[in-house]
């Protein structure tokens, strides 16, 4: 973080992945992404874009593996040829509020500019966590997070969902 005063600051994250087959495979890909964030009293307010380029969209490693791309979301990834994707991002963290351990988290993506089946389509994800992390004592590092994920594409059928998370963490 770059601090710009004593309770101001800028946050960069600038993401590059270049994917070219070899052998048989057929794969052209390049993957630029860029989020600066304003932080300020808890407060986290980012705006990003992802280009993707070349003749194939992003390959994923043994089908599966999701790559840490910055418009990575809940339900897609934003990682189409061509596709453009913009992020925008809102956090807080209540610990600024005196309550260490709870967070929230709101991100809207808009990807467009690339083609299904020879015809134009767009997309957009929306994704909203609330999440708690306790702090001290037996249940020290245990997390809940509750997600509401709203995707809607012009070649797909409507994603609405809501999820619990949970999750614990142990340090040796």
């Amino acid at each position: 973080m770059l601090p710009l005063s004593e309770r101001l600051g800028l946050k960069s994250d600038i993401r590059y992945f270049k994917s070219d087959g070899e052998g048989n495979a057929r794969v052209d890909n390049r993957n630029i992404g860029a989020m600066f964030s304003l932080l300020y009293a808890g407060h986290s307010l980012g705006l990003g874009y992802q280009d993707q380029s070349g003749d194939t969209g992003m390959p994923f490693v043994g089908g599966g593996t999701d790559p840490w791309t910055l418009n990575t979301l809940t339900y897609h990834h934003f990682l189409r040829a061509e596709e453009d994707g913009w992020q925008m991002r809102y956090d807080y963290d209540f610990a600024a509020a005196g309550i260490p351990g709870l967070t929230l988290m709101a991100r809207y993506v808009r990807g467009d500019d690339f083609e299904i089946a020879g015809a134009d389509a767009k997309e957009w994800e929306r994704d909203v966590d609330l999440a708690y992390t306790v702090q001290s004592g037996p249940l020290k590092n245990f997390n809940v997070r509750l997600r509401n994920v709203m995707y809607r594409g012009s070649h797909t059928t409507d994603i609405d969902e809501n999820r619990v998370i949970v999750s614990y963490t142990l340090k040796f």
